[in-house]
């Protein structure tokens, strides 16, 4: 058969549930490298959708931009009844939010050489790709991260590490910093790393099967949809 045609049949199986439960089988038969995952970043903060009439022409450059405006602070004083209040002007603050494109290199292949693979190398390509996009994505939300957090720390005693990096023992120094400034931190994002060296690593906070979440952990696994 000629490579329209297995690709015809390719196709044709995915209409079918059956046929996708066959390819799936079919195409698990390769080594995995490197394992990817969904973007974090999206759930920390969700995207949000704009349409042309959310846009702005940039004055910086050859784009659009959206204008967004920040919430303006507020006071309360207690006067006597001969007292005013002071009086301040109202002035609102807006910011620009520009926007860029992410996107995934080119590959090229000639049919007849997909012949040679008994994987669905075209498909595998494009859901790794996909995830490579959204790695990117996190790569830049953490950027952003990174310099929220040496802007924060600068209030703060202690040093924070090249890029923003947080030491174990000035976690709760800087929650603090953030919930003591009207704000409330609602999220903790840590990779396998950070777990690790929490839960495991540090002895002080127990050993192993001592009945504390460190034996819990080390005997059944973290279980609970929340920390």
């Amino acid at each position: 058969m000629d490579a329209r045609t297995i690709n015809d049949l390719f196709l044709r199986k995915l209409d079918t549930q059956e046929g996708m439960q066959k390819l799936a089988a079919d195409g698990a038969a390769f080594i995995r490298e490197k394992l990817r995952e969904t973007s974090f970043a999206r759930k920390i903060l969700p995207p949000m959708y704009v349409t042309q009439t959310d846009l702005q022409v940039s004055t910086k450059h050859d784009g659009v931009v959206k204008i967004i405006e920040l919430e303006p602070d507020s006071k309360a004083m207690l006067v006597n009844f001969r007292g005013k209040p002071t009086t301040n002007y109202l002035e609102g603050k807006r910011v620009e939010m520009s926007f860029h494109t992410i996107s995934s290199e080119e590959y090229q292949k000639l049919e007849e050489e997909l012949l040679a693979y008994r994987m669905p190398l075209t498909q595998i390509i494009e859901q790794q790709s996909v995830l490579e996009i959204q790695r990117i994505e996190d790569e830049t939300f953490l950027r952003h991260v990174d310099a929220a957090i040496v802007i924060q720390s600068n209030a703060v005693t202690g040093s924070y590490g090249a890029g923003g990096e947080i030491p174990e023992d000035s976690i709760l120094e800087l929650f603090n910093k953030i919930d003591g400034n009207f704000l409330q931190t609602e999220v903790l994002l840590m990779d396998t790393q950070m777990f690790n060296r929490i839960m495991i690593d540090n002895n002080a906070k127990g050993t192993f099967g001592d009945g504390t979440l460190k034996g819990e952990i080390a005997v059944s696994g973290f279980k609970y949809p929340t920390l």
